[in-house]
Order: structure tokens, then sequence, then C-alpha cells
């Protein structure tokens, strides 16, 4: 076999495992040198015994790496060393992680002076005070914050960010602060409606805008109003918030006068899971009405969680006005 096809097969074992091989012949001793995938693992059962034995055998044989370019760089690691520096790194995810001290997170942001892309996941058992995302690099930040886990709350300050997801289904009480994001591009926003009014004033120039039916129903209209260079809206009742019969919309502030992303920038609104009932219909009917420059509209009935026939639906919004000749 090609050293480049033994190559290959060692990128599908686990680094240390592709290390191992170099023992097996001449040919093999130095083809895991040339892997352009690296995973290092902590908690591999061989580590067990000393902490400090997986970065002894990264500081061993990163060095003798020959690879002109690492294409994926995976660490597994129980404790992050305060030495660490991640200088080029532009993507990290972070799953469940529990972190010793509130402001572990970010000192291992700190480390990473080149971040362009950061995902988190916080959920368990874990507790926290205040987490802390200051990023000056980073241009897309997604957050998911489970609905049992316990913090105080959470400071976004990443000026040139361009995508922005943000799932917080947290009830407990916590203080959101988000700072400034003039270069945001795209916001997908799934947030208990008691704390989005905390979001709505750092979006405000968001292009591309998708929320949810269920919680944002009575500041929709404050969303429009501070949106001005809108042009996609996609609006969903998300499915894993439980009962319809439990969350229907109940209120639907209507903004006057008229939002300029109505009348200026919208060309596309999306709608899913739409049900039918009165605030919904006013809303998609005051879209209608007023966004000039629409050029398409998409709204997909959902007829099996309601008694609204399909055919009335469809009506209703077929014959209602609107203000551009899509």
């Amino acid at each position: 076999l090609s050293d480049e096809l033994l190559i290959k097969i060692l990128s599908f074992l686990p680094t240390k495992v592709a290390v191992t091989t170099s023992i097996l012949s001449k040919q093999w001793r130095f083809l895991w040198m040339w892997l352009p995938n690296l995973e290092y693992s902590s908690c591999l059962q061989s580590y067990h015994s000393n902490s400090s034995a997986l970065g002894e055998f990264i500081d061993k044989n990163l060095p003798l790496h020959r690879a002109p370019v690492i294409e994926r760089f995976r660490v597994t690691i129980v404790a992050v060393p305060s030495t660490a520096c991640l200088a080029s790194l532009k993507t990290l995810r972070l799953r469940c992680l529990t972190y010793e001290h509130d402001d572990s997170l970010q000192g291992l942001l700190d480390m990473c002076p080149a971040l362009e892309d950061l995902s988190v996941k916080f959920g368990g058992e874990h507790s926290m005070g205040e987490i802390t995302f200051v990023v000056p690099t980073l241009q897309r930040l997604s957050l998911f914050l489970a609905d049992e886990w316990e913090f105080d709350g959470y400071v976004i300050d990443t000026p040139s960010l361009k995508y922005f997801k943000l799932v917080d289904w947290n009830y407990g009480r916590h203080d959101i602060e988000i700072k400034d994001m003039p270069k945001l591009e795209e916001a997908y926003v799934d947030v208990v409606s008691s704390f989005l009014k905390s979001v709505i004033g750092s979006i405000t120039s968001v292009k591309h805008l998708t929320i949810c039916s269920e919680n944002s129903s009575d500041l929709l209209g404050q969303l429009l109003k501070d949106s001005p260079n809108l042009r996609l809206l996609d609006i969903s009742h998300m499915e894993d918030h439980g009962d319809y019969e439990r969350n229907e919309m109940v209120c639907w502030n209507q903004p006057s006068p008229v939002p300029e992303c109505l009348l200026w920038s919208l060309q596309t609104l999306n709608w899913s899971r739409y049900f039918g009932r009165p605030q919904e219909r006013d809303i998609a009917v005051y879209i209608l009405k007023h966004a000039c420059r629409l050029k398409k509209a998409r709204i997909i009935a959902d007829t099996q969680e309601h008694d609204v026939p399909n055919l009335k639906m469809i009506t209703e919004l077929a014959f209602s006005s609107r203000a551009s000749l899509f």
C-alpha cells in the first residue's frame, strides 16, 4: 500500500493509537507524523493515573509533526493549563463542561486571540455565577442554556459578531447584558419572553432574523422598529417548547408608525407552524399590508394542533391587503 493510503487509514484512528503503529515496520515508522487530523484525550484509561501525562505526550510528539497543514486539532482534557495558548485557533466547541471557577471560561477564551467561531452548551447540575464572553475577534457565536441549569447571568461583548444564535429557555432569575453588535447580519433568537427585551437593543443591525412566535409576540413590534436593516424574517413556533395550547400568543402590540424595515428593506417573510389564531393572523396581515419591498412570503399552516380549518387560514391571508405586488 502507498504511504498516502496508509496515512488515510491512520487518520481514522485516535492520534495515540496512530503513533503506536510506528513500531510495525520501517514503512510505518514516520507515517503518523503526516496526519492532517490530531486528536488527544486525557480521558483515556492510560491517562487516569497521571493527569500530566497528556501534556507530556503532546509536548513530545507535536514538535515531530510534519504535515504542512493541521486541518483539525481536537483535545479532550479535564483541566486546561493556565499557560496554554491557542494562537491560531479559529473554531471552538464546548459541550456541558464543568468550570472550576466563574472566570474559567473567559480564561480559556483569552487563550484564543484569533477565535472566530464559538459554540457553547451549558447544562447539567453544575451551577455558576456570572459568565462573560469577551472576544473581540469573534464572528459566530452559538449559546445554548438548559432550563434546569443554574447561573447568575451572562455578559456578551463581541463587537465583530456577524452570526448570533441564542437559545435561553432558563426560567431561573438571571441577568443578561449584551453589548452592541454593529456588524451583526444574522441572528437566531429563542429566548424566554421575559428576557427578550435584553436582547433587542443589541441586534439592531441584523438583516436575517429567526424568532419564536410563542415568546416574541408581545415584543415583535419593538423588534421590527429596532431592526431597520431587516431583509429576511423567519417566524416559527419552536417544536421543543411543549404544548401549544398552554403557550399560545397572548399579545401583539401593533407598532405605530410603521417600522422602517417594512417600508424599505424587508424582502422575505417565512412563517412555519402557522396556527391561524387571532394574534398570529393580526401579525401576518400587518406585515403583508405594510411591507412595501416584500418579494416572497412563505407561510406554512399547521392544522394538526388546532381547530382552525386550513382553507379558512389561506382565505384570510389571500384576501388581505398588501403593500407590494409579489
